[in-house]
């Protein structure tokens, strides 16, 4: 399992160059009860700290409160006030706070909005404590290089990586038995699969249409058209890979599963819930998610009926994985006292124990090294798939100040209009060009 983490390693690594994006369940790996516990703070002097999740599901509230209490039991100095916040409005809460000074010391931030919070100038860069780490090397490099490349002009490790959510296909093993049909390995096999499993009162594929339907979106994008950097074709056509006839073929097809009745016809307003929801409840063969959606699953569906596979690869044979971070944050209004309290938290939320414990709960990669997660079989298949040939890393470009506003504003209501059949897919890419184009240009200039 070490040997397949360290492949994992050198996978996300390729982040930093492509870029220099509810429920409590317990899956099958269970944290060790007979862990050491770490040393106390060295101060004794009383310490408040306030605490945002970015998500504030039962599930998440789980791991951050409990990881409170195990650590306020060995430094009952430190008091830390959770608020967990609805993850629709997150980025309204955190960009309202920071206009009006409001911010908590510390925050759980996914890594959209973290790169929403490193452009509003107000995040601390963790990096000289870092450094100061005697773990520092035990810690998942490629997730910390996601942080340090996540602006080319500024580096700075933005927020503490605590673990990695590649992405699989999660399928109805036992439907697929019974029909006889195999895994879909391919684009063109997935796109099959969906319409062939469309029968018995079920739909093929479990649409986000939803609000986060941008995600998943755009990362099949770059995965159909074998397409690392938007902007690589800039300097010699002025354009996006927006603008490439394959991407119109790959957008077409992709729509096509939910305007074209492959998918459950709520799926236009289905978020994540949602889209999970109608996968583990029987109503859609397959769903495309991150590890953070197996307690969810887990919960609903049994091993007989549960089946995960990687990420199918593209005409070209490449598979593209996403695999971001997330990670806690500092921001910059914090007291020097405070800080180093803050980050004392996040050591311990660094132990193999915590990092365990995290995973176990919410699901994902951790970024210690050392965590043990031999008996987590889904996670072993998704770190077993990033060890093969041809696999790289899709990672937006995070670097673009206005890429939240892009794809809230203009590619999430777009989607929708094209489910609907109220927008045409050449028209959605026109658009997405030249709103990319400016992203860009501006970035550029400053």
């Amino acid at each position: 399992m070490k040997r397949t983490i360290a492949c994992l390693v050198t996978l996300v690594m390729l982040v930093t160059m492509l870029a220099a994006c509810g429920g409590t369940s317990t899956p099958q790996t269970q944290p060790n009860q007979g862990a050491s516990t770490p040393e106390p703070s060295k101060s004794s002097e009383p310490v408040k700290l306030t605490f945002w999740a970015n998500d504030g599901s039962p599930q998440w509230m789980e791991v951050w409160n409990s990881a409170v209490e195990r650590y306020k039991a060995v430094n009952p100095n430190v008091t830390i006030e959770t608020f967990g916040i609805p993850w629709d409005t997150a980025v309204t809460k955190f960009t309202t706070a920071a206009a009006t000074g409001t911010l908590p010391d510390m925050a759980h931030l996914a890594a959209t909005l973290t790169q929403v919070m490193m452009a509003s100038d107000t995040l601390v860069d963790l990096s000289p404590l870092f450094e100061k780490y005697e773990g520092k090397n035990d810690i998942n490099q490629g997730h910390l290089n996601f942080y340090y490349g996540m602006n080319p002009k500024v580096k700075g490790l933005w927020a503490a990586p605590m673990f990695g959510s590649t992405n699989q296909i999660w399928y109805r093993k036992d439907w697929f038995e019974k029909e006889g049909i195999e895994f879909p390995r391919t684009w063109d096999e997935f796109f099959e699969v969906s319409k062939s499993m469309t029968k018995d009162g079920h739909y093929g594929y479990s649409f986000r249409g939803g609000s986060g339907n941008w995600n998943l979106t755009l990362h099949f994008l770059m995965s159909y058209t074998n397409t690392s950097d938007w902007f690589a074709d800039y300097e010699e056509t002025g354009h996006t890979f927006f603008a490439k006839p394959e991407t119109l073929e790959g957008l077409t097809k992709w729509i096509s599963i939910a305007a074209d009745g492959y998918a459950p016809p709520t799926c236009v307003s289905n978020g994540y819930t949602e889209m999970i929801a109608e996968f583990s409840s029987g109503n859609a063969a397959m769903a495309w998610h991150h590890l953070q959606s197996a307690p969810l699953i887990l919960e609903k569906l049994t091993p007989d009926q549960l089946g995960y596979g990687p990420m199918p690869r593209n005409s070209e044979g490449v598979r593209f994985v996403s695999d971001e971070p997330q990670g806690i944050a500092v921001f910059n209004t914090i007291s020097d006292e405070n800080l180093e309290a803050a980050f004392d938290f996040i050591k311990f939320l660094w132990t193999p124990e915590e990092q365990l414990s995290i995973v176990t709960i919410a699901g994902g990669v951790p970024s210690n090294l050392k965590t043990d997660v031999e008996g987590n079989e889904y996670l072993k298949a998704a770190l077993n798939a990033l060890s093969e040939e041809n696999v790289k890393a899709s990672v937006l470009p995070f670097f673009l100040k206005d890429l939240q506003r892009f794809n809230e504003q203009i590619v999430t209501p777009d989607i929708q209009a094209m489910i609907l059949k109220e927008l045409k897919p050449e028209d959605a890419l026109k658009r997405w060009d030249e709103e990319a184009i400016k992203m860009y240009e501006e970035y550029l200039s400053e």
